[in-house]
């Protein structure tokens, strides 16, 4: 399904972020651009129109969510689901806190990778005594070392709030809570 991009006539977006061009002779699908004050890799467009002759950029994952699910509230932000910012499927993006997804990001990148290092953790922890000297050394905050170690993640509860629980339930260990 295409949808008309709001005050920008000439273009159409689909469900997978395509946004094709009306604006020649024949419709062509425009190739996003890597957006180069973004660090995460973002996708970007130009779109032109009247009120900006020289084009306006615009994020493809934002014209995806508000012309497929709805307005984005203030001060929060379309997170990509499956972490890949060049999937801008519409089954892949979801509104969130910057708080939240910035904690989602964190459990991703770092913790992930410290799961896969963890016996390496628990050695370092048994030689250096603090998880503040692991921290240190693996260059990670504190509370990541202390959830990989003890076997928990932090998430968001049934009940709404934060709070914590066991990561593996395979992993029956000393160091396990």
């Amino acid at each position: 399904m295409e949808k008309t991009i709001q005050d920008y006539p000439a273009y159409t977006i689909n469900e997978n972020g395509e946004v094709i061009s009306f604006k020649g002779l024949k419709p062509r699908k425009l190739k996003p651009q890597p957006a180069s004050q973004s660090k995460k890799g973002y996708l970007q467009t130009r779109l032109f129109n009247k009120e900006y002759p020289n084009g306006k950029l615009h994020y493809i994952h934002r014209l995806v969510y508000t012309h497929f699910i709805g307005d984005i509230e203030a001060r929060l932000q379309i997170d990509h689901i499956d972490g890949d910012t060049l999937n801008n499927k519409v089954s892949n993006l979801q509104m969130m806190t910057a708080r939240d997804n910035k904690q989602k990001h964190n459990r991703e990148t770092q913790e992930v990778l410290l799961r896969d290092k963890r016996d390496e953790l628990i050695q370092d922890y048994e030689t250096l005594g603090t998880f503040e000297k692991v921290a240190e050394k693996w260059g990670v905050s504190v509370p990541a070392v202390n959830r990989v170690i003890r076997n928990r993640v932090h998430t968001k509860l049934p009940t709404g709030k934060w709070g914590t629980i066991t990561y593996d339930n395979n992993i029956n260990d000393r160091w396990s809570l």
